[in-house]
């Protein structure tokens, strides 16, 4: 890859192929720590957090690199272009309902029927039930989730287990397993496990599938893997890979979707500005998104994010409402729907809405930016109190949360007159934030100004210039 030295790339071919950082050592002859500082500066430089998503990238560039009428990738493609869009199959085993009580027996029932509507909600896969008496070698090729009572466990936990299995195998590759309590069936608390299995199902069909940079559907897979991925070199990657798959299946709704919400993000956060060419790159993919699959929680947010580029916000909430109806588990649509009702100075709904997701999805990698925003919409109705208290929670998290709540906690000591406070929150202020010549940094300054309401945004600087922060 373009931005790694020829050892870089070789040690990163070697962790794409499953070897460790001793099995590297041994044999490019060099000690396991040198591997370990290699891998470092390769994550560093392709902006990623971990070996996964640098292996995930390199596929994805191999996979490019190659050239859309490779050999190979066309023959797979050529008799399959009329095919609609790939789903993977998912097959739900309540193994060993008859070992437990009735009530147990049908909370289980219970469970899988809600988790098989949550997991039918992403839109990429078709969930099947199987009858309990069915036996493992009657299992076909695919994914199958188990859930069964452990009539051992003293609590009655139910395990959910996610595998793998080849043709013809009663044994498969575990994917993910999680535990839910027996004693409560509600559809919320299944919310989590519906976000985890997705994003193993997505992740193992990427990762471990020897023909996901080979078909058309491997490619969308691949695509939908990175598009989960925060950093901008993933969704950069994929968005090349959903423009491969459009150039073949131009009517694969979802391949826009990400598409229009990919650029969305390049357009919106890049930059303050973007020409007509970009706002209409994402109109069109959005439009089109909608028109091919409208009952689709990921076209809705796509044309939300179309619709926040005009300023509609009536607009996009009506289709953000649409999202989280269509897919409750669709995180970037719940949280965007949050920014839009605090923009539109409806706070009721703001601080519910964050509050229940916060609950739902604990320790989310969105969950300072959740904090964040609840922060600033306490301090918008003047409850300072939570504001703060909620803040401090924000503060928890690493990035760019923290210098917006260093700014409201400046704020929420001038609004209630704490003079000595505000002077030393200041002073930690800018000694944490200067540039070289001595001043608070303008960017940090920009970046909270996108948490703020432009309602509340002139009373939140006077507060900062009446605290004696000049900007």
């Amino acid at each position: 890859m373009e931005s790694l030295t020829a050892r870089q790339n070789e040690i990163l071919s070697l962790v794409a192929k499953g070897c460790s950082n001793v099995d590297i050592g041994e044999m490019l002859d060099i000690s396991p720590n040198t591997v370990k500082a290699h891998i470092s500066k390769i994550l560093y430089r392709l902006d990623v957090s971990n070996r996964t998503e640098a292996c995930m990238l390199l596929r994805s560039h191999q996979t490019l690199s190659s050239g859309l009428y490779d050999d190979v990738f066309e023959d797979k493609i050529a008799s399959s272009l009329t095919e609609s869009e790939p789903k993977l199959k998912i097959t739900l085993w309540p193994t060993n309902v008859k070992e437990v009580s009735a009530t147990e027996a049908q909370n289980v029932l219970t469970i899988a029927e809600k988790l098989s509507d949550l997991l039918a909600a992403w839109g990429v896969f078709k969930v099947y039930t199987a009858l309990p008496e069915q036996t493992l070698r009657q299992r076909e090729q695919g994914y199958h989730l188990n859930i069964d009572v452990d009539p051992q466990e003293e609590g009655r936990e139910v395990q959910i287990t996610l595998k793998y299995h080849e043709t013809d195998s009663c044994s498969g590759r575990l994917v993910a397993n999680c535990l839910h309590n027996i004693t409560s069936t509600a559809r919320k608390t299944l919310y989590r496990h519906s976000v985890h299995l997705y994003e193993a199902l997505i992740h193992d069909n990427a990762v471990n599938n020897e023909e996901s940079n080979k078909t058309a559907a491997g490619c969308f897979f691949q695509a939908m893997h990175l598009f989960q991925c925060r950093s901008s070199k993933s969704q950069k990657k994929s968005l090349d890979l959903c423009e491969l798959v459009l150039q073949i299946h131009p009517d694969w709704p979802k391949t826009h979707a990400v598409k229009a919400i990919s650029n969305y993000q390049k357009v919106g956060f890049g930059r303050l500005s973007y020409s007509y060419y970009e706002l209409q790159t994402v109109a069109h993919a959005a439009n089109t998104a909608m028109s091919l699959e409208s009952h689709c929680a990921l076209s809705h947010l796509a044309f939300a994010k179309y619709s926040l580029l005009k300023s509609d916000f009536l607009l996009a909430q009506k289709h953000l409402e649409t999202a989280v109806e269509l897919n409750p588990c669709e995180q970037r649509a719940i949280c965007l729907l949050g920014q839009v009702y605090a923009f539109t100075n409806n706070f009721d709904k703001n601080i519910k809405l964050f509050n229940d997701f916060l609950e739902n999805f604990p320790d989310n990698n969105c969950s300072g930016f959740v904090y964040a925003y609840l922060a600033v919409s306490y301090y918008c109705i003047r409850d300072f109190e939570k504001s703060k208290v909620t803040a401090r929670r924000a503060m928890m998290f690493p990035d760019i949360v923290g210098t917006t709540m260093e700014l409201l906690f400046i704020s929420l000591a001038e609004l209630v007159d704490d003079e000595f406070e505000a002077k030393e929150l200041i002073e930690e202020f800018k000694k944490n934030s200067k540039d070289e010549n001595d001043k608070p940094l303008r960017r940090e300054l920009g970046v909270a100004k996108r948490f703020f309401p432009s309602d509340h945004l002139d009373d939140f600087m006077d507060s900062l210039l009446r605290a004696g922060l000049d900007f």
